[in-house]
């Protein structure tokens, strides 16, 4: 048997479970699993903690009236929200 032959018998045959996969309306049912979507909820996610973690700091702040529980938290906040405001400025701005 030649290589051509053999070549041509290959694509001749059909497959019935490929076919049945390939139906446009077979394909819109399954459901995607795109890692661009899970990132966006992983992120939309992390971002309602962190402003629910940083509404709890302030809480704190306001309900201690020890100065250093005060100033402490204050740099807590300052170091969370300074490099995620700038990435948001820089990121807009782009």
């Amino acid at each position: 048997m030649s290589i051509e032959k053999t070549w041509g018998e290959m694509n001749s045959s059909q497959d019935d479970d490929l076919s049945s996969l390939l139906q446009k309306s077979t394909l819109s049912k399954l459901s995607s699993h795109n890692p661009l979507e899970k990132i966006r909820k992983n992120l939309l996610i992390n971002m309602i903690w962190a402003v629910l973690i940083c509404f709890v700091y302030i809480w704190i702040i306001f309900y201690f009236n020890i100065w250093q529980v005060q100033v402490a938290i204050s740099v807590v906040l300052l170091f969370h929200y300074g490099p995620f405001t700038q990435r948001m400025f820089s990121i807009k701005n782009q």
